[in-house]
């Protein structure tokens, strides 16, 4: 070993180098697993053409003391030591160090022109220059010797040979390969014309015309990357943690920006000087990617500017055709893939399908008249998007869960297919504008959910308005011709007479409004029997009155023996039969007694449920608190 290190000490010391390199490579990456390793590999100085053709030139040198596995590295030592520890007597440390690096320069060179987007390692290049070299010093030795060259060219065929055995197992870059080759047989043929092998001076000149040739080396890769990174960047401006508590005014300003900043992707994308045949297909994939994308951005800018939640469909769909134009052939993700995040993802939530009979209460089995596909969490709540569909297949409803609360946009549709309504909901309760159909998909109403529901615009099934900005008189009629409904609106709410007919033309009910709050109103079976009622006939009720219904919840609540003093609120549905469905917990004591809150509402006095019109029932949501006292020990 001292013997070695004393006559070729750079052959020892770039090996050393290599080994060095490898380890500290593991030490700060930490794994050998592909990914992440030629990522390391990447941030160390591995030979990527956009980095390397751009301002990073030093990579055509760093690249040569990085190595993709053990393997590869056992290989280029051994064939370092097997070449070098000999050359290096002959030429000297410092002409073996030349053409060494020369070697290797050229290898990276010759690799930078034919590859595309590949990440380079490993000392090969050198090496074979230094064969290369090595070839044309044992022939001229030989040749002055006397002795036959036949062997020395069998040698090196076979050495060739199984090279080229190994690249292709190794998938290892044969340009840079080529390129060390055969400036080493071209500083030999110097060498030997010089009649020197120690000799420098031709060297400097081959330095130059490699400088040279890095020179003029085509960019499009750099300037492809730069795109691709352009896009990406564009990606992340509309994704993220930071996004998801925006206010719509918010959104419209980011959805603009984001319009404008596609328009300036697909210029760069247009700009491009050339792209060689392979990028081919993804510049035609990524053309209809930005497309969509900026489609995409004006489907939500205009969903939020109309406050029309329909577009959600469309948005829907466009993301669905994002996701068909991928994989890329070349993904050029790198530095996103090399944010590594800390935090474990959360486990998703397994899908779960639900059957719900006509009042939507829960069946353990099919069949049914509705079932539901989503996520639901240990304590049985909906959570994330959902969508149910009518027992036909067709959908019925997409939206989003939170706590088993309605909270985000919601969609319904009829049974043909069609919009029945769309709007926003915001932990349970409707807010903002929703918009409702007739049945042929025309636009009926838009109405508000502030502090009360507020009509603004009514429109006919062939599209004549009715009512502008909550005034006007809104008549349906049904297909013979025969009045339906009518009545007024004044500052967004029913006000006045209102009244509706059978398909016959029989008057069915009339109602008086004050501010949208139904006054009195009588209405008429088709058997002619009457109905009078009021405002109260709208809500659920419990069947035994109000009174004796909160006498019911005092007894109950004073039979518990509570912890904490405070109230919980329920909210829950009084189906069209009068049963109890879809318990909410408004506000909160305490996990137990919200539950023993529930159990007294379920096991108390039957509701019955709203009126249409004083006669013909329907599902309706209702309120209720109950308060618990603390009890105290004497």
């Amino acid at each position: 070993m001292i013997q070695v290190l004393r006559n070729s000490p750079a052959t020892f010391g770039l090996a050393l180098m290599n080994v060095a390199a490898f380890g500290l490579c593991y030490l700060w990456i930490g794994t050998l697993e592909t990914e992440a390793w030629w990522l390391g590999l990447l941030s160390f100085g591995a030979q990527f053409n956009p980095y390397t053709l751009d301002k990073e030139p030093y990579r055509l040198f760093t690249h040569l003391f990085l190595h993709g596995d053990i393997l590869h590295l056992l290989l280029n030592v051994y064939g370092l030591y097997a070449v070098g520890s000999s050359l290096e007597l002959i030429t000297g440390t410092k002409k073996f160090l030349f053409l060494y690096f020369l070697s290797g320069l050229a290898g990276g060179l010759a690799s930078a022109y034919t590859g595309l987007f590949t990440i380079g390692v490993g000392a090969s290049g050198a090496i074979f220059g230094l064969f290369g070299f090595s070839l044309i010093v044992d022939l001229s030795l030989n040749k002055k010797e006397g002795k036959p060259l036949l062997p020395i060219f069998l040698n090196f065929f076979v050495f060739i040979i199984i090279n080229l055995a190994l690249a292709k197992s190794m998938k290892a870059d044969s340009a840079a390969h080529a390129g060390g080759l055969i400036i080493g047989l071209l500083m030999g043929l110097f060498s030997i014309r010089d009649e020197s092998f120690s000799k420098i001076r031709v060297e400097f000149a081959i330095l130059f015309l490699l400088l040279m040739v890095y020179a003029v080396l085509p960019r499009y890769q750099v300037q492809y990357y730069q795109f691709f990174q352009h896009l990406l960047a564009a990606e992340r401006q509309e994704s993220g943690e930071r996004l998801r508590n925006l206010e719509d005014e918010e959104y419209k300003v980011l959805f603009k920006t984001q319009l404008k900043e596609w328009d300036s992707v697909r210029q760069e994308l247009n700009a491009l000087p050339f792209v060689p045949e392979p990028l081919a297909r993804d510049t035609f994939k990524l053309r209809k990617y930005i497309a969509l994308r900026k489609k995409l951005n004006q489907y939500r800018l205009t969903m939020l500017e109309r406050e029309s939640y329909v577009y959600v469909d469309s948005i829907d769909h466009a993301q669905e055709l994002t996701q068909e134009l991928f994989p890329l052939e070349y993904n050029l993700a790198f530095e996103q893939a090399r944010q590594i995040d800390t935090i474990a993802a959360p486990e998703p939530l397994p899908m779960t399908e639900v059957w719900y009979d006509e009042e939507w209460k829960e069946r353990p089995s099919p069949p049914g008249s509705f079932y539901r596909i989503g996520h639901r969490d240990s304590l049985g709540r909906w959570q994330g998007r959902v969508y149910d569909f009518y027992n036909n297949g067709k959908v019925q409803m997409k939206g989003s869960y939170t706590d088993n609360k309605h909270d985000g946009i919601f969609l319904y549709y009829t049974k043909h297919n069609t919009y029945e309504s769309a709007g926003r909901y915001e932990l349970g309760r409707r807010v903002g504008k929703w918009e409702n159909y007739h049945p042929n998909g025309q636009l009926q109403s838009e109405v508000y959910f502030q502090d009360r529901y507020f009509v603004k615009n009514v429109w006919d099934s062939l599209g004549k308005q009715l009512v502008e900005n909550g005034h006007g008189v809104a008549t349906t009629y049904y297909p013979t011709g025969v009045v339906k409904e009518e009545g007024a609106y004044r500052d967004g709410y029913q006000e006045g007479y209102w009244y509706g007919r059978f398909e016959n033309g029989d008057l069915y009910f009339e109602e008086n409004f004050f501010q949208g709050i139904l006054e009195r109103g009588r209405s008429f079976s088709r058997t002619g029997a009457e109905f009078n009622y009021d405002g109260s006939s709208v809500y659920p009720i419990p069947a035994s009155g109000a009174t004796a219904f909160e006498k019911y919840l005092n007894k109950q609540v004073l039979q518990i023996q509570a912890d904490t003093t405070g109230t919980v609120q329920l909210s829950f549905r009084v189906t069209q039969t009068g049963k109890l469905a879809d318990f909410m917990v408004e506000r909160s004591l305490t996990k137990q007694l919200d539950s023993v809150a529930i159990n007294i509402i379920r096991q108390g006095p039957a509701w019955i449920p709203a009126k249409e019109h004083g006669q013909i029932p329907r599902d309706g949501f209702t309120f209720v608190e109950l308060t618990f006292q603390a009890q105290t020990k004497e």
